[in-house]
C-alpha cells in the first residue's frame, strides 16, 4: 500500500492512476503546499518505488507558479499528455486554468508552452473576478470520442443562484495539445457551489 507520510500528517493529495503495459504508474498531489506533482509505480499494485517528480511549480509569473492540482493522463500515438491545474500568484491563487505537460517515455516530462492551454469562457462561465472571488476550472480529464478529446471540467456557470452554480464544464481537442471551450456539457444546478473531480463518459455533446 502507498501511503506517504510528513509530520503534518498523510503527504498524498489528488491522484491519477495510469495503467502502462505490466505495470500501474500513479500521480499525486503533495500537500500541503500543492508544488509537486510525485510519480511513483508498482507491478502489483502493493509495493510501490519512486520514480522522478513529474511537475513542480513554475518560474515566478509562470501561469502555474502558485500551486499545482489535480492532474491527467493521457497516451496518444505514443507520447503521454498531462493536464494539470494551475494557479498563480499574480492572482493570489484564485483563478484556475488547465496547462499541459508532455512526456516520451512517462518518466520525464516538460511543460508545453509558457502559459495555460484553456481557461473558463465568460459566455458561459464565471471568469471575471470584479464579479466572484474564485474563478474555478479544474481537474481536467479527456476521453476519445470519435477523433475529438473531450475533457470535463469542473466549473461554475455565471448565472443562477451563488451556492448553485457548480456545473461540469467542457473543453475539447483533436490533438491534446490545442483546446476550445465549445459550451457547457451539463447545465443542471450542482447543489454546491462547485462541482468535485468528474468521471467522464460518453455523451451526446455540449449545450450552448
Amino acid at each position: 500500500m502507498y501511503a506517504p507520510a510528513t509530520e503534518f500528517g498523510p503527504d498524498v493529495g489528488d491522484v491519477e492512476v495510469f495503467p502502462h503495459g505490466d505495470q500501474v504508474h500513479l500521480f499525486h498531489l503533495t500537500l500541503r503546499n500543492c508544488d509537486v506533482a510525485q510519480h511513483v509505480a508498482s507491478d502489483d499494485g502493493l509495493a510501490w518505488r519512486p520514480l522522478p517528480e513529474a511537475l513542480r511549480t513554475g518560474d515566478p509569473g509562470a501561469c502555474d507558479d502558485d500551486m499545482i492540482w489535480t492532474m491527467s493522463v493521457t497516451e496518444r500515438g505514443g507520447r503521454f499528455y498531462m493536464l494539470y491545474t494551475t494557479l498563480a500568484q499574480a492572482e493570489g491563487g484564485r483563478v484556475q486554468r488547465s496547462a499541459l505537460a508532455v512526456s516520451d517515455d512517462l518518466l520525464t516530462w516538460r511543460k508545453h508552452g509558457d502559459g495555460s492551454v484553456a481557461e473558463a469562457d465568460g459566455r458561459w462561465y464565471e471568469a471575471d473576478l470584479a464579479e466572484t472571488a474564485r474563478i474555478s476550472w479544474r481537474d481536467p480529464k479527456p476521453i476519445l470520442v470519435g477523433d475529438t478529446y473531450h475533457a470535463t471540467v469542473n466549473g461554475r456557470v455565471k448565472d443562477g443562484p451563488l451556492q448553485r452554480r457548480g456545473c461540469a464544464a467542457l473543453m475539447a481537442s483533436r490533438d491534446l495539445i490545442h483546446w476550445q471551450v465549445p459550451g457547457r456539457l451539463c447545465t443542471r444546478r450542482a447543489d454546491t457551489g462547485t462541482s468535485r473531480a468528474l468521471k467522464s463518459s460518453r455523451s451526446t455533446g455540449a449545450t450552448s
